[in-house]
């Protein structure tokens, strides 16, 4: 990679792309960067407006007086907060449910080390490696099956803002960002 000549270091061209590349997301497009990883906007919601336009999974950051600002794709909109009939959260499940079944199937496999002998000595005794096997092994399925059982009992959570004056619309949408901020 470095072709030292009489003591001088040539850098290929790579080494000048690495050098950068950080320079350019620090200077260059902050802006971008900031508001797709700054943990101010929600996590993925739908929003339904009065005029019928579904916004799906995007997500709220940025509510002033009259209006809030919507990201999808990098693309940011503005709707007025007028406009908003509904806010749906998406529920997360499978990452509970999995979490969850594994940690019973890891229980298990660690409970299951003594009844199981993978050595073939004859022996019944507990056995740390055995027990860490089993776990590891029913691990995967309960994931799979803790997951899927999550993701179904999962439930969106809705929030009809199509009765609520201007002023308590704009403070639930204020609230729902806070609550829902990555």
């Amino acid at each position: 990679m470095y072709k030292l000549i009489k003591g001088n270091m040539n850098f290929s061209r790579l080494h000048y792309y690495v050098l950068l590349i950080p320079f350019f997301y620090l200077t260059i497009a902050p802006e971008a960067y900031s508001i797709t990883n700054s943990g101010d906007t929600t996590s993925s919601c739908n929003i339904a407006t009065t005029n019928g336009v579904v916004y799906k999974k995007v997500n709220m950051f940025d509510a002033d007086d009259s209006t809030v600002k919507i990201l999808k794709n990098n693309y940011v909109k503005v709707i007025p907060v007028k406009d908003i009939r509904s806010i749906t959260f998406q529920g997360h499940g499978f990452g509970p449910g999995a979490l969850t079944g594994a940690a019973i199937a890891f229980g298990l496999g660690l409970l299951g080390g003594k009844g199981i002998n993978a050595t073939g000595d004859g022996t019944q005794e507990w056995k740390i490696g055995t027990a860490l096997a089993i776990g590891c092994i029913l691990a995967v399925p309960l994931l799979l099956i803790g997951g899927g059982i999550g993701a179904l009992l999962a439930d969106d959570k809705l929030y009809d803002l199509s009765e609520l004056n201007f002023e308590d619309k704009r403070k639930q949408i204020l609230f729902l960002i806070k609550e829902y901020s990555e």
